[in-house]
C-alpha cells in the first residue's frame, strides 16, 4: 500500500533494537573507518579451481561412467583453465565467475546426487528398523548433504574475497542462474536415479524411459501437484535477493520472531521446505511408501540445496553469521521434518483403515 510512517519514534525503536542486537554479539557503535582495498593473490584462487574442476569430474562420472580418457581430457582442459586465469593472470575476473558459477551449480547436485543414492540404498534396504532409527538415517543424510554443498560455498567465498565484492562494487550476475539451473538439472538426476516406472534397480538414463515419461498421460492430481511445484518454484525465484516481492502479514511476523530470537534468521524455504524434503524421503524410502512424492521431494531438496550456497552469495554479511544460519536452519528443519512425518503416518494409517 501508500501507507508510509511518518512517527520518527518508530525508526528510532527500529535502530535501537539493532544497535542492541548487535551488542550482544560484541559489535559496537563507534566512528566509521575506511576499509582498505585488499583481495588474496588470484594463485591463491588455483587450488578452489581444481576443486570445482574435480567436483564436475565427480558429478559427470555418476551420470554417464567416463572413461579414463575422457576424465582426463576434462581434468586437464579445468587445470590449463586454472592456470590461465589464476597463474598467468589473463581474463581472471572471467575466470572467478566461470569456475564460482560451476561450483555453486555442481556441489549442489553432487550433494543431491548423494541423496538419491542414499534413497535407493535405502529403499532395498530389507532389515527391519525402528522409526527412531529411520528418523536418524535421515537427519545424518540431511547432515552429509549439506556438507558436500558447503564445500561448494567456500571455494564460492574464496573466489568473491576481496573489497570490490564486499563492498558490492562489483557484484555477481549468476545467482539466479545457480538457483535456477539445479532445479533444472534435478529432472535429469530424478530420470537417472529414481526413473519412471522403472521396474530394475539400475541407476542409467533409458531413451525409452524418457520417451515414456515425455509421453505419459496425466492424471488430475499429477496436474494439481505440478501446479503447486511450479507455484513453489516461482515463489523461490522471485523472493531470491533483494527483490520487492510482498510477503504475506503472518510470514512477516514469523520472520520478526527468527530475527529477534535467533542469532542469524534461518531462511523459510530452506527451513520448511529443502532441508525437511530430505529426512522426508529418506523416511519413505525405508516406509516403501509415497512413490507418487519424489519427484516433487528431489525438487525440494535441490532448492533446499541451492539456498546453502546463495546464502554465502551474500559476501558482505560476515561468514560466521552464514554458518550460523546453515546450522539454525539444520536444527529447526530436524523439529519441520518431525511434523511432516507424524502428519503424513497419521494420514496414511487412517486411509488404509478406511481401505480396509
Amino acid at each position: 500500500n501508500d501507507k508510509k510512517i511518518v512517527d520518527l519514534e518508530a525508526y528510532s525503536n527500529v535502530i535501537n533494537n539493532a544497535i542492541n542486537r548487535l551488542e550482544k554479539r560484541g559489535f559496537v557503535l563507534d566512528s566509521a573507518r575506511g576499509m582498505d582495498e585488499w583481495a588474496p593473490r588470484n594463485f591463491m584462487k588455483t587450488p578452489a579451481a581444481l576443486g570445482v574442476v574435480g567436483g564436475g569430474l565427480i558429478l559427470l562420472n555418476f551420470l554417464f561412467n567416463l572413461n579414463i580418457f575422457a576424465q582426463a581430457a576434462f581434468f586437464g582442459f579445468g587445470t590449463l583453465l586454472a592456470i590461465l586465469f589464476f597463474i598467468l593472470n589473463k581474463m581472471t575476473s572471467l575466470g572467478e565467475s566461470l569456475f564460482n558459477l560451476g561450483g555453486i551449480i555442481i556441489f549442489p547436485l553432487l550433494s543431491l546426487a548423494y541423496c538419491l543414492k542414499k534413497y535407493n540404498d535405502f529403499k532395498n534396504d530389507k532389515k527391519i528398523r525402528s522409526d527412531f532409527n529411520i528418523f536418524l538415517r535421515g537427519i545424518k543424510v540431511l547432515f552429509v548433504s549439506i556438507l558436500i554443498t558447503m564445500i561448494g560455498a567456500l571455494y564460492e567465498v574464496s573466489f568473491l574475497a576481496g573489497t570490490n565484492h564486499l563492498l558490492e562494487l562489483v557484484i555477481f550476475r549468476g545467482v539466479k542462474i545457480s538457483q535456477l539451473l539445479p532445479i533444472l538439472l534435478s529432472v535429469l538426476f530424478f530420470l537417472y536415479f529414481i526413473g519412471y516406472k522403472r521396474d530394475n534397480n539400475d541407476n542409467k538414463l533409458s531413451v525409452h524411459e524418457i520417451n515414456n515419461f515425455l509421453a505419459s498421460n496425466i492424471k488430475m492430481w499429477q496436474a494439481i501437484l505440478f501446479g503447486v511445484l511450479v507455484g513453489l518454484l516461482g515463489i523461490f525465484l522471485l523472493r531470491g535477493g533483494n527483490s520487492s516481492t510482498k510477503i504475506p502479514g503472518i510470514e512477516v511476523l514469523f520472520r520478526n520472531a527468527l530475527e529477534k530470537y535467533t542469532p542469524a534468521r534461518p531462511r523459510t524455504k530452506a527451513v520448511l521446505l529443502g532441508y525437511p524434503a530430505v529426512i522426508s524421503m529418506i523416511w519413505l524410502a525405508y516406509k516403501k511408501k509415497g512413490k507418487f512424492m519424489e519427484f516433487f521431494l528431489v525438487v525440494l531438496i535441490t532448492i533446499g540445496q541451492a539456498d546453502i550456497v546463495n546464502t554465502f552469495s551474500h559476501i558482505r554479511t560476515p561468514i560466521s553469521v552464514s554458518f550460523m544460519r546453515i546450522g539454525i536452519e539444520f536444527i529447526f528443519s530436524i523439529f519441520v521434518a518431525l511434523i511432516f512425518v507424524l502428519i503424513y503416518e497419521i494420514a496414511r494409517r487412517g486411509y488404509e483403515r478406511l481401505d480396509k
